[in-house]
């Protein structure tokens, strides 16, 4: 995939986060919208632009934070409507009422939006309520402010989630083995994303961070993996 299209103007920070969001480098691009957060605080794009790595990285709970941010300065975002209805979703109670919410915003203002309808429809179709956890799987769509804002064009079944998941963890697996820590991180993640559930997905993305020094990722994913064994213990 090419690096993202910037603007005329744009600053650094936010070019080179958008390169990283290309090359699926996530927690990089993460960094770097941050660091021109702190600088202009109010550049909507970028806020957008992190819930979009947020959301690839399963932090649901950020992307669902930095889509609120987007839309209290532009409350008709559409782009930011899709993004928290995706992280709503994937949070618990009572964020799947706000996601279905955010989502039928989106299809008000654009009733062709195919990706906001096939997920809702999909959603309700599986019975899913508001206790409910919603696996998505994320596909690729370029979009005029430099990075892919829309994450879903289908919703899969169970069995094509964990398959996608298994293949990207395989990949990452080849690049840790070669060292290649940004390319294996990346695979990682978007395995994360396809499967949540499966504790070796995280475990892989603790030992990443834990070789290049990201101690407080490595904590956060070593303490994901142990809550999925334990849950699945105890069921």
């Amino acid at each position: 995939m090419s690096p993202c299209p910037g603007q005329e103007g744009d600053h650094p920070f936010k070019l080179e986060g958008d390169e990283m969001m290309a090359a699926q480098r996530y927690e990089d691009a993460v960094r770097l919208y941050s660091s021109l957060l702190d600088l202009q605080p109010s550049e909507v794009r970028v806020w957008g632009n992190r819930a979009q790595a947020y959301l690839y990285l399963g932090r649901f709970e950020e992307a669902e934070r930095d889509a609120t941010m987007v839309l209290g300065i532009d409350p008709d975002n559409i782009k930011a409507h899709y993004r928290r209805g995706w992280a709503r979703l994937k949070l618990r109670t009572p964020n799947v009422k706000g996601g279905k919410e955010d989502l039928a915003r989106v299809l008000s203002q654009e009733p062709g939006n195919k990706a906001a309808r096939d997920l809702l429809q999909n959603f309700e179709e599986r019975g899913l309520d508001e206790d409910a956890g919603v696996a998505l799987t994320v596909v690729e769509d370029d979009s005029e402010d430099g990075c892919s804002w829309c994450p879903v064009s289908t919703m899969p079944g169970r069995d094509e989630d964990e398959r996608a998941s298994l293949d990207f963890w395989r990949k990452g697996e080849q690049f840790k083995s070669n060292k290649k820590w940004q390319e294996a991180l990346g695979c990682f993640n978007r395995a994360a994303v396809a499967n949540p559930l499966n504790s070796k997905n995280w475990v892989s993305i603790a030992e990443v961070h834990r070789e290049q020094g990201n101690h407080r990722e490595s904590e956060e994913a070593s303490r994901r993996a142990a809550c999925i064994a334990l849950n699945q213990r105890q069921d």
